[in-house]
């Protein structure tokens, strides 16, 4: 869940099934709180995605893979919001597992 504290600050907090509290995660800043989010996870995957707004108005899309079985590597960090560069295609963006 992800909520805009002030006019360029968003909070994130998690909640999984059996959890008693939402638990805080983390603060993105420098985007447009007026803006909203747009979050998807799908199917048995272990990648979500969150899009926002940033202060220049441009969509940015991030993905997380939450797979602890696998190795990180720098084109693929585990556990860590990536930030779609600004050139990717859509379709690469999705389908980025």
């Amino acid at each position: 869940m992800w909520y805009a504290s002030d006019n360029t600050t968003f909070q994130q907090y998690g909640w999984r099934y059996g959890d008693e509290k939402w638990d805080y995660q983390e603060e993105w800043k420098n985007l447009n709180g007026h803006a909203g989010v747009g979050c998807y996870s799908w199917g048995e995957g272990t990648v979500t995605y969150a899009m926002f707004v940033d202060l220049k108005n441009t969509v940015n899309f991030y993905w997380k893979d939450t797979n602890n079985n696998m190795t990180a590597t720098d084109d693929h960090p585990i556990n860590e919001w990536t930030n779609c560069k600004q050139d990717a295609h859509l379709n690469t963006v999705l389908t980025h597992h």
